[in-house]
């Protein structure tokens, strides 16, 4: 057997970086992570670092901006892999100059882990972050530097809990499109690239990880979600003329009776649960190809879908069973972008509204609170890190209404799931049933242009997957890429439902 390659992980503490340094160990490899020297290393990844030394990781001191730490380290490996993030991307620069000095690199992995860049059709500031990533590709082509491109499209971990979501039309779509996502586990990519770290079929190739059965259009998504909770989710169509951008999306929200949960781009999410349908049946991936009923990514008219809103108008709203007493509503998120708009509505609508709110938040949003106290908003305060006051919190509401305006809060959400389990109070759960938006490619464009930096990034990287379908809008051909799962059939990768089993 051929001694196995040794790997040097660079931004071995990073979000995908740890699990490519696991994954390497578990196979074998001997395997190095590059990491600073000084205090400012926080405990949290001075327990990881310490953690990777217990698995047999030899840590290597030095810098991507120090040239000598970096040939340095270098030099002990064959197969460098860089999982920076993506404010140092051309930083990389810097370990293509030092791969080159060095002499002895047997492949390098780029830090990626998304979409193929080569192949994207994407608009700032997508645009701008793929093109970083074109440039350090063009240079280590440039350089003849052996390569392996890895276009993993969606981290699970990131994407999954919060139901990236799309919806079909009630008429067949002007454009006969089916936009497929694709999901993967972080264990299974890193899995699949150390398998392919020593692999000749992956040599100057883009490595693309899209196991058939992780390939799944949003509305094959949302079925097999109702198939897990054993409920019909609600469908509502609507055109983005039907109703204002924000004030009335909030009251259609809060009109609707239901609580709601922030979505993949931080806009709240309709709950209405429907009892008198049966469950979701059938297999998800059959649905997949029916492109006629489940577009997918057009809604009726020709517009385009994407999840990154709410808009309805209040007499496009389905016949509600009405309560003889209006529901308490908290909102998580209250002094947030959409967040406002929602209490504001919840007030104006006759509901007992509660808001969230973290101690640091008081000062910076002082004159919003004194705004919401003149409106007889509760201003309960708690944060989703502390489990007793969420608890507190959501003992004194019917429903929850989570709008947190952070990617990096998105799985932080779980605590919120947790302590509506607890409570058992909450009328409606976080995940029961989820609106649908569809809205013209214009509008998404106009979206782009003038919205806030974090809305920017994320409607320009949701009009490339589900407008432009960058994920899957081309064949696979041997003469530059190769896909993992066909590969390497020995790896068992964690699929898409398997994963959604642990939130149902």
């Amino acid at each position: 057997m051929a001694e196995k390659s040794k790997v040097l992980v660079i931004g071995a503490t990073g979000y995908i970086g740890k699990f490519i340094v696991e994954a390497s160990t578990k196979l074998d490899h001997p395997t190095f992570a590059l990491v600073r020297e000084g205090s400012s290393i926080s405990l949290e990844k001075q327990k990881l670092l310490q953690s990777f030394e217990s698995s047999g990781v030899t840590l290597l001191y030095g810098d991507v901006g120090h040239h000598k730490s970096l040939v340095k380290a270098i030099k002990q490996v064959d197969v460098v892999i860089s999982t920076v993030g993506p404010y140092s991307l051309l930083e990389q620069i810097n370990i293509i100059d030092a791969i080159k000095e060095a002499g002895n690199v047997k492949r390098f992995v780029p830090s990626e882990f998304g979409s193929d860049v080569d192949r994207t059709r994407a608009v700032d500031p997508a645009k701008f972050v793929f093109g970083n990533k074109s440039q350090i590709r063009r240079r280590i082509e440039a350089e003849g530097i052996p390569y392996i491109y890895v276009c993993n499209d969606f981290f699970s971990g990131c994407f999954l809990p919060s139901l990236v979501q799309v919806e079909d039309t009630k008429a067949p779509p002007r454009d006969r499109v089916v936009i497929l996502a694709v999901f993967n586990k972080e264990e299974d990519i890193a899995t699949y690239l150390i398998k392919a770290v020593d692999d000749p079929r992956t040599l100057n190739k883009t490595f693309y990880v899209k196991p058939p059965n992780n390939m799944y259009s949003i509305n094959d998504l949302v079925l097999l979600w109702e198939k897990k909770i054993r409920k019909t989710l609600e469908r509502v169509y609507l055109t983005e003329e039907q109703s204002p951008w924000e004030e009335r999306s909030a009251a259609a929200a809060v009109k609707a009776r239901g609580g709601g949960f922030r979505d993949s781009s931080g806009v709240a999410s309709k709950i209405k649960e429907r009892r008198d349908l049966p469950p979701a049946a059938g297999d998800p991936l059959r649905r997949r190809v029916e492109a006629t009923e489940g577009g997918g990514g057009r809604g009726r008219g020709g517009e385009l879908v994407l999840p990154s809103t709410l808009s309805m108008g209040e007499d496009e709203l389905p016949p509600l069973t009405r309560w003889e007493e209006k529901s308490k509503i908290l909102i998580i998120g209250g002094t947030g972008y959409i967040g406002k708009y929602i209490v504001e509505a919840s007030v104006k609508l006759g509901h007992p509204t509660s808001i969230l709110l973290r101690e640091s938040t008081v000062s910076a949003k002082d004159k919003l609170i004194e705004c919401f106290g003149n409106s007889e908003v509760a201003v309960l305060h708690g944060d989703l890190c502390n489990h007793e006051r969420l608890l507190s919190a959501i003992k004194q509401v019917d429903m929850a209404i989570s709008v947190v305006g952070d990617l990096s809060l998105l799985k932080d959400q779980i605590t919120i799931t947790a302590a509506i389990k607890e409570t058992g109070n909450v009328k409606k759960k976080i995940g029961e049933t989820l609106e649908r938006i569809y809205i013209p490619e214009e509008q998404v464009l106009k979206n782009v242009e003038e919205g806030s930096f974090l809305d920017k990034k994320h409607y320009s990287m949701g009009h490339s997957i589900f407008v432009k379908e960058d994920q899957t809008h081309f064949e696979i051909k041997p003469s530059f890429g190769a896909e993992a799962s066909e590969m390497h059939l020995e790896v068992k990768y964690t699929t898409v439902d398997e994963y959604l089993n642990q939130f149902a």
